[in-house]
């Protein structure tokens, strides 16, 4: 039998000795019950879905999030586009690009690299009505999850980037390192919202700096579809996080 999502969870915990709780992703045509707006987690600051998610991963008290075309407001101006509720507006490249006056980004060098950088990610369609985030003891046994997002420091990240690379005989792509806003890579690319994502690949960020005012410096993020995180963690038991933990984890550090 293939594994639950509460077995993954434990596993992928354990793997990477995780402080910060997996997000898992789903789509549902109704909000679920107990399920809060992202205004309602986050109250001062930059209000990015990214940030709640974060948020929601440090913090054992925060209920699933839901994120839909009816229930857009509180959330950041981006997250409508980079989750497939609007296509890109021309807004969003003068911000990208920095010929905005109300938020310059400077993240992309010329209009046309903006454009064609945009039209590279392909269509983003949401899964359903709403988009769901949710730590694993909040998800019903009935909920199609899609994808999982891991938050660590670069030790536990580089661990769990050994296991996806343990049982693969692909070299460069099983993980890679996209553009994007941090939502597109904690939700639309490995969830398969976005038409031109790789499929069974993991995505390492995030890789853009307009989250550093808030994003922990010390801490990277491990997104990938929820299939190939049931297929590493069916894999652990047989892996160096179980065969060799002096090297996985090692208590004593040689000095450099």
């Amino acid at each position: 039998m293939s594994l639950s999502i509460n077995e993954i969870n434990e596993r992928l915990i354990e793997a990477g000795r995780l402080i910060y709780r997996p997000i898992y992703v789903y789509g549902s045509d109704v909000a679920p019950k107990g399920a809060v707006q992202v205004s309602s987690i986050l109250q001062a600051g930059h209000r990015c879905l990214a940030k709640a998610m974060f948020k929601q991963s440090a913090h054992d008290g925060i209920p699933p999030l839901f994120l839909g075309e009816d229930v857009l407001k509180g959330c950041c101006y981006g997250a409508q586009s980079w989750l497939g509720f609007i296509n890109f507006p021309t807004s969003m490249e003068d911000m990208l690009v920095g010929r905005s006056d109300d938020e310059a980004l400077f993240l992309k060098s010329s209009p046309e690299v903006c454009r064609l950088s945009l039209q590279n990610i392909g269509r983003i369609t949401p899964p359903a009505d709403y988009i769901v985030t949710s730590a694993a003891a909040d998800i019903s046994g009935k909920a199609d999850v899609l994808s999982v997002v891991c938050f660590g420091s670069a030790e536990q990240v580089r661990n769990l980037c050994a296991l996806v690379h343990f049982d693969e005989t692909r070299i460069f792509n099983p993980i890679m390192a996209p553009w994007g806003s941090h939502c597109s890579l904690f939700v639309a690319y490995p969830s398969g919202m976005a038409a031109n994502a790789p499929k069974n690949t993991a995505f390492l960020g995030p890789n853009a700096p307009d989250g550093n005012s808030w994003f922990p410096e010390n801490i990277m993020a491990l997104s990938m579809p929820i299939e190939m995180a049931r297929r590493i963690c069916e894999k652990y038991g047989a892996s160096f996080a179980v065969r060799a933990p002096e090297m996985t984890y090692p208590r004593t550090r040689e000095p450099v």
